[in-house]
């Protein structure tokens, strides 16, 4: 049992990303070809919403943290041709009934996809932090797909 653990606790390790990656757990369906990965944002997109900053601010904030998240899993994703990131939060929403929380899940929404292409990717320790949300690194692009505020 104890080899066991010791095996598991080794591996889980050896597969963590390098990087400090921003709050949310990411999955990675797909590492080759047209890989994807999903970052399940919510701690992060909650954190960004309470800062209250301008649209393109808080876009920046969120495209520099995806490109964070895509960089950690460099690793697995040495056989992809492009990848995508799909970022999603939980919504949730008011419960007028007294019975269950004062919050109840209203579903997920998808805020941004980020496309990497494989050179861009082979590039990331170059990649600066996105200051301007018009100005991602080459090779790298960025569709808002929803709203913080929704």
């Amino acid at each position: 049992m104890m080899r066991i653990l010791l095996v598991l606790s080794v591996l889980l390790t050896v597969a963590a990303p390098v990087t400090s990656a921003p709050a949310g757990p990411v999955v990675v369906p797909r590492s080759s070809g047209r890989a994807l990965l999903i970052w399940q944002a919510t701690p992060f997109v909650a954190a960004l919403a309470a800062k209250h900053e301008s649209k393109d601010q808080a876009l920046a904030e969120l495209e520099s943290a995806a490109l964070t998240v895509v960089a950690g899993h460099k690793a697995l994703l040495r056989k992809a041709s492009s990848v995508s990131l799909k970022v999603l939060y939980v919504r949730t929403a008011a419960q007028n009934d007294p019975q269950y929380a004062p919050t109840s899940f209203a579903g997920f929404t998808q805020l941004l996809i980020l496309t990497v292409t494989k050179a861009a990717l082979a590039n990331s320790v170059k990649w600066p932090r996105v200051t301007d949300p018009r100005r991602l690194p080459a090779g790298v692009s960025a569709k808002v797909t929803g709203s913080i505020n929704n």
